[in-house]
């Protein structure tokens, strides 16, 4: 690591001041609510409540396409090459958004039975997918039905998004359709009206060369993320390639930002769902309004995050916050590629795609969630913070998270159970920027 730069390859600088962003400014406009009550069920109703056909779509077109493997669930697994390979040369994902993909009774991307738990706490609704069936399993109809009401809501999804939020983000927390996924996060960022605004904007930036320093230091990023997909592995393939021009192009588009090495496994998880393009606005989308000042050379907003992750673990966990307290254990000392990289460094898959499912639905609250989760997980019990003596033994431990913890059916029951209200947050903020405006006058 060069000198000057911080874990993630940004330089540090003095935090003077930074700009509030708030959840509903996400270019979603968001979906997010100021409570966290659970989720409506609505999966469970019977075939005759609810007609097959009732969205306009027979059997026989949602059963169109062939099947495929789901998503291995292990963090370092290949990832499945039907999601990796087929929007490699930037084809329309039309046919693939529209379309269900059954594999042995299970949608693509859901969740395999013997993987999901046979119960969580009652943060979910009854229409979870995980636990509607004692068993875990989710019969074929149900999941059939879920991808029915998402190409629903995104054909109105301008008049969703107005009038019923609250109905987008309980979806978003039930976990998108891997078949709808591209499309929703596309919805749920905005990048739409950002090809309006800019139309032709990649296919310039693609045609041009991009700073000799930043290219350079791409490139040795590059195999560096994510070696162990098949997707990354080779400098010559398709993978290596898009993410190279992903990271040219934002750099040249935000040349105030530029690059940072934090940006590439984020980039790099966005190709395995959506074609270049639309990864490239959806990582301008999360650089520039969901994680905005993140990026930037001091890392003011992310600086400005942790104090209030810190702050707002004293309330969440009074007896994690003491014992990290205690040992001097700042949160930037964790939780900057946690954050920076949306936990894709950090969790399973699976697990992953249902976080960005949240994320992009409701903000950054949801990474406040995750790590909030994961202490809990850790260090919530005395018997854990005891062996966890001093500030060596903490930090390793944050780094290297047992797997068994990461997984979906653990960390996000875990996760639910932690009540954050946006207006909450927003408000403690706001008291952080004051307090360190006033240090600095």
């Amino acid at each position: 690591m060069e000198s000057g730069t911080t874990e993630e390859g940004c330089s540090e600088e003095a935090v003077t001041s930074v700009a509030v962003q708030r959840d509903d400014e996400v270019p979603v406009e968001n979906g997010s609510l100021d409570d966290d009550s659970p989720a409506r069920a609505e999966d469970g109703e019977s075939s005759e409540e609810r007609k097959p056909t009732e969205d306009g779509v027979s059997e026989e077109e949602m059963e169109k396409s062939k099947p495929m493997n789901g998503v291995n669930t292990s963090r370092h697994s290949q990832a499945s090459q039907n999601d990796s390979t087929r929007f490699s040369n930037g084809s329309s994902l039309q046919s693939a958004a529209f379309s269900s993909s059954l594999s042995n009774g299970s949608a693509v991307g859901e969740i395999p039975a013997s993987n999901r738990p046979q119960s969580l706490s009652s943060s979910h609704s009854k229409g979870d997918p995980w636990y509607s069936k004692p068993n875990g399993h989710i019969p074929s109809d149900i999941l059939r039905r879920r991808e029915r009401k998402w190409l629903k809501m995104v054909d109105k999804w301008e008049k969703m998004k107005k009038t019923k939020p609250e109905k987008i983000k309980e979806r978003c927390r039930k976990g998108i359709p891997q078949s709808m996924r591209s499309r929703a996060w596309s919805l749920l960022a905005g990048i739409g009206e950002m090809k309006q605004k800019w139309p032709n904007r990649f296919q310039e930036l693609d045609e041009q060369t991009g700073h000799a320093k930043i290219m350079d230091e791409i490139q040795r990023d590059l195999h560096r993320t994510f070696p162990e997909y098949e997707m990354f592995q080779s400098p010559l393939g398709y993978g290596q390639e898009d993410l190279r021009r992903i990271l040219k192009c934002y750099a040249l588009h935000t040349p105030d930002t530029g690059y940072c090495q934090a940006m590439a496994p984020v980039a790099a998880t966005l190709l395995m769902i959506m074609p270049a393009e639309d990864a490239f606005w959806m990582l301008v989308s999360i650089c520039d309004h969901y994680l905005d000042g993140y990026y930037d050379k001091g890392l003011n907003a992310l600086k400005v995050d942790a104090d209030l992750f810190h702050e707002t673990l004293k309330d969440v966990s009074p007896a994690i916050y003491k014992h990290l307290e205690g040992q001097h254990v700042h949160p930037l000392m964790y939780m900057t590629e946690w954050f920076m990289c949306l936990y894709s460094r950090t969790l399973q898959w699976s697990c992953l795609l249902l976080i960005l499912d949240m994320f992009f639905s409701e903000g950054v609250k949801v990474l406040f969630r995750v790590g909030f989760a994961i202490l809990q997980l850790t260090m919530g019990k005395p018997a854990q913070r005891t062996q966890l003596p001093d500030l060596m033994d903490t930090t390793q431990m944050l780094r290297k998270i047992p797997e068994e913890l990461l997984d979906e059916t653990v960390l996000i029951p875990q996760m639910m159970e932690i009540k954050l209200r946006r207006k909450e947050l927003e408000r403690k903020k706001n008291a952080e920027l004051q307090r360190r405006l006033s240090t600095t006058v």
